[in-house]
This record gives C-alpha cells, sequence and structure tokens, in this order.
C-alpha cells in the first residue's frame, strides 16, 4: 500500500532531460513496472519478486557538515519480502546524459547523507537502516564507460588499506545500448518509454505512443499520463523535431497526430540541425568545437541505425575532419552498413 507521499518541487531550470525523467518516476505505477523488470530476483521462494511502496523521499538535503544543500534526482522507500517478513529499501535512482568517471563517487556521497537525514528524522522504525539500490539510468550516444564500482575509482595501493574501503555499485542501464533481449516486456511502461527513446523514426515513435497511451487507458493513469505529455513536448520531441509547434498539445493523441503530419524523417532533422549547429559553433567559438558538435550528432545516427560502434570506428571518426564529417552526413541515410562508411574515413 502506497502511504503518505513526501515530495520535493521538480526544478525545470535543470537539463531537460533530467527533469523530465524525474517528472516520470515521481509516479508508482512506473517505479513498479521498472521494478518489476530490473529488481534482482532471489531464488528464495519466500521472497517476493515484486517490492512495494512506502513513500517517495525527498531528495534534498543539507550536508551539515558543509552546510550545502545537496540532491539527488529521485528516491523511494520501497519494501520486499525475505525470510517471510517484509524489509525496507531504498531505491536511488540517478539520470545521466553524459558518462560521469566519479558516479559511484556521488552516489556514495548520495546514499550515505540519505541514510543520515533517516537516522536524524528517526523515519525508520528499525534500529538498522534499510539496503539501498542505486540505479544510474543513462540515455547519451556513446556507450557508459566510468566504473560502476566505488573501489573501481580508487588506488589499489597501500594493499593493507584496500579492504577498509567502501564497497558498493551501482546498477546501470545504459537506455540506447541495452541489448533487445534485456529490454522490458512490451506491456511495461518503462519498457515501452525506452522504446520510444529507441525510436529511429517518426512512425516508430508514434507507434509506441500508440501503444502507450493504451496502456494508460487501461490502468486509467490520467495523472501519469499529463507526466508523459510534460516529458514528450519539453524533452524529448524538441531534439527530435525542433520546427514543430509543441505547446497547444495537451494529450498523447494530440502529440501523435502533429508527429504524422511532419513527413521529414528527424533523423534527417539531427544531421541538418547537428551540421548547421556545428558550423555555427565553428564559425563563431572554433573550427574544433563546431567538428565535436557534429561528431556527437553522427555518432548519434549512427549508434540508432547500426547499434554500438567498433572503438577503431569512433577513434576514425574522432579524427575526421570536417569535410569527411559532413559527406557522411549526406551519404547516411542511404547506408545499409557500418562497411560503408568507411570509404569516407581515413
Amino acid at each position: 500500500m502506497v502511504q503518505t507521499i513526501l515530495t520535493s518541487d521538480i526544478c525545470m531550470t535543470m537539463p531537460r532531460q533530467d527533469a523530465g525523467y524525474k517528472l516520470l518516476f515521481a509516479h508508482w505505477i512506473l517505479v513498479q513496472d521498472f521494478l518489476s523488470a530490473f529488481f534482482p530476483h532471489s531464488t528464495d521462494p519466500d521472497e517476493d519478486p515484486l517490492p512495494g511502496a512506502l513513500q517517495k523521499i525527498s531528495g534534498s538535503w543539507i550536508d551539515e557538515r558543509k552546510l550545502l544543500r545537496r540532491e539527488n534526482d529521485i528516491a523511494w522507500l520501497c519494501e520486499a519480502t525475505s525470510d517471510r517478513c517484509r524489509h525496507p529499501f531504498i531505491l536511488l535512482i540517478e539520470f545521466q546524459t553524459h558518462p560521469d568517471p566519479i558516479m559511484a563517487v556521488r552516489l556514495a556521497s548520495y546514499e550515505s547523507l540519505l541514510l543520515e537525514e533517516i537516522h536524524r528524522t528517526g523515519k525508520m522504525t528499525s534500529p538498522n537502516l534499510p539496503l539501498v539500490f542505486p540505479v544510474v539510468l543513462y540515455n547519451g550516444l556513446r556507450s557508459w564507460n566510468a566504473p560502476t564500482r566505488f573501489d573501481e575509482t580508487r588506488n589499489r595501493h597501500p594493499k593493507s588499506l584496500v579492504r577498509r574501503q567502501t564497497q558498493s555499485e551501482y546498477f546501470l542501464i545504459d537506455q540506447l545500448h541495452l541489448p533487445a533481449e534485456q529490454l522490458p516486456s512490451e506491456d511495461n511502461l518503462f519498457g515501452i518509454l525506452i522504446r520510444i527513446e529507441r525510436s529511429e523514426s517518426p512512425h516508430q515513435a508514434t507507434r509506441w505512443l500508440r501503444h502507450l497511451a493504451q496502456r494508460l487507458q487501461a490502468l486509467g493513469e490520467k495523472n501519469f499520463q499529463k507526466s508523459v505529455v510534460s516529458w514528450l513536448t519539453q524533452s524529448f520531441l524538441p531534439t527530435r523535431m525542433p520546427d514543430i509547434e509543441l505547446r497547444e498539445l495537451h494529450t498523447i493523441e494530440q502529440i501523435i497526430m502533429s508527429i504524422d503530419n511532419n513527413t521529414m524523417d528527424w533523423s534527417v532533422q539531427y544531421i541538418e540541425q547537428g551540421r548547421e549547429q556545428g558550423l555555427e559553433q565553428g564559425l563563431g567559438q572554433g573550427l574544433e568545437q563546431g567538428r565535436l558538435r557534429l561528431i556527437r550528432i553522427l555518432t548519434q545516427m549512427l549508434t540508432r541505425k547500426f547499434g554500438s560502434l567498433p572503438s577503431g570506428l569512433v577513434t576514425k571518426l574522432d579524427g575526421a575532419d570536417t569535410e569527411a564529417l559532413e559527406r557522411i552526413a549526406d551519404a547516411l541515410l542511404d547506408m545499409d552498413s557500418l562497411e560503408e562508411l568507411e570509404e569516407f574515413l581515413p
């Protein structure tokens, strides 16, 4: 049973993607589907495979040692059955669009501050603090390459101190590079959102949007649907179809109609927008910055079309000049394999 929810205001001045996901994961129905797909399953027959919700926890605390406000993205106090008893645990989620080499350190800091807050306020009746399930939800272009274990961010010497270091590891979900067989089911709300993110065309996106609208109608989740519309119009679609007027769209059905009426493939828009922005940045801030911007756009499109890129190919892309990158942009939509890309690279 869901008890009183404790929330802090969602600051929409944060990066749009982070704010959009924070809005979505404020709803237990999405968190529940997320846990059903990714919560570590036990072989214990007495352990409930699907945790329940207790309350959403404020993601803002004051670090009394530095008198600084610290914020994580989302924290839910949940409970699961183990040894025929209900045990609380904390689901701690961070949303990332870029790899962070010290993400494990940041999560360990958030976890410590959160547990201190729980102890200080006496919110838990148990003498022991709850376990934490730390998750990083990442939807960046390149595969995540940062350590997931806290000890992997530290030196390994002197060896006499190694065993006295903090041992923790977060669970990484790399949305754009997650193997197809690891995707949640097509009826799982979080699984549908991932498929929308991975859509390579407006047609694919509207297919999954229609499926999402049907699921939400069947579930009667009007409040969550409002949050989905906010995510689509403020976070997802502005990067795919920047020319669409989104302010007057208030339902998923209206969004689908708007996408259907825009016949231009958004992959073309990605490339053209990236090339124009890259060249503009090149003129205004230095040609190298413009070239790097174009590389990021092309890497995104190649990843969406062909999957994870070989490291050797990524190295060649990084070393290509602007002229070669523009030729790739012009030919990308007609490419059938990565081998064709090699013709444009040194």
